[in-house]
């Protein structure tokens, strides 16, 4: 036998002896080994970002970078307010929560929009940065439009309703006294209406809304106008003619009722007077 021929089959023996592979390895090769490398990455990978360990390094790479440009020149430098009468200016400030110094890139304008925006007082407000180094905050209080009767307490509202304060009530003693279930959000229509007719509006002193209907107005001597629930126009109109004609909300009637459209209807108050000393008459007997 040839020496080539021997080496021939010593190799074919040992290709012979030699194991077959898993038949994993011949289906799959690489790919299971590749995955598990990748599944372990995604896991670090969602571990630091799970953990927070990404957001702080990121925080303080971008409160460092804040810092800086407040360093080189945007600093809040001055605040400017306008707008403002019953909100007083620490109010607004701490609201807004902005320092003299902090760098201007690092102060959010809506969210302070909206910290403002919850004050009693604040119906509108616009927050604004000025570069390089101004606050500018514009402010629309809300308008008071009487002081709200409610189980014995009063407070001052506008005309949705909103309580102003519930402090110092005295310096709003020419506004109405408003009574009754959603009197604030239905009086500020009534009053635009009565604003025409001087004679009645600046002797008003209490507004009754009864059943959420209609008004009874009461004025500053205790005459009550009874008004209905359309054309209160017209109704004022006759009452402003019967005040011309007869003076009756001088003391001439306690209640005027111009309820229904073709009359108008006095309880005059002598009637009412001498009904009550009739009464303490019969009490003494």
């Amino acid at each position: 036998m040839s020496r080539g021929t021997r080496r021939s089959d010593l190799t074919r023996s040992r290709q012979q002896r030699k194991k077959p592979r898993p038949e994993w390895v011949e289906k799959w090769g690489w790919t299971v080994p590749l995955g598990f490398i990748a599944l372990l990455l995604t896991g670090t990978i969602y571990w630091l970002f799970a953990s927070g360990w990404v957001g702080q390094k990121v925080d303080h790479m971008r409160m460092a970078w804040l810092e800086h440009t407040g360093n080189v020149g945007l600093a809040v430098q001055d605040i400017y307010m306008t707008g403002r009468e019953e909100t007083s200016s620490n109010e607004v400030l701490r609201a807004v929560s902005v320092k003299i110094g902090q760098p201007i890139l690092t102060f959010d304008s809506y969210e302070a929009q909206k910290e403002l925006e919850q004050l009693p007082w604040i119906k509108t407000a616009r927050v604004e940065r000025r570069f390089p180094g101004t606050i500018f905050i514009g402010l629309v209080e809300r308008q008071p439009l009487g002081l709200y009767q409610k189980n014995g307490q009063q407070s001052l509202v506008d005309e949705t309703g909103q309580v102003l304060t519930t402090q110092n009530l005295s310096r709003w003693r020419d506004l109405p006294v408003l009574v009754g279930d959603q009197a604030p959000q239905s009086a500020s229509s009534l009053i635009k209406v009565l604003a025409s007719y001087p004679d009645i509006y600046w002797r008003i002193r209490a507004m009754t809304y009864i059943n959420q209907r209609r008004w009874d107005v009461l004025l500053n001597n205790n005459v009550t106008i009874r008004l209905p629930e359309e054309k209160i126009d017209d109704a004022l109109q006759r009452v402003t003619k019967a005040q011309t004609e007869g003076r009756v909300l001088d003391g001439v009637a306690r209640v005027v009722d111009v309820r229904m459209p073709d009359r108008l209807v006095i309880d005059p108050a002598v009637a009412i007077d001498k009904k009550k000393d009739a009464v303490k008459s019969s009490k003494k007997l």
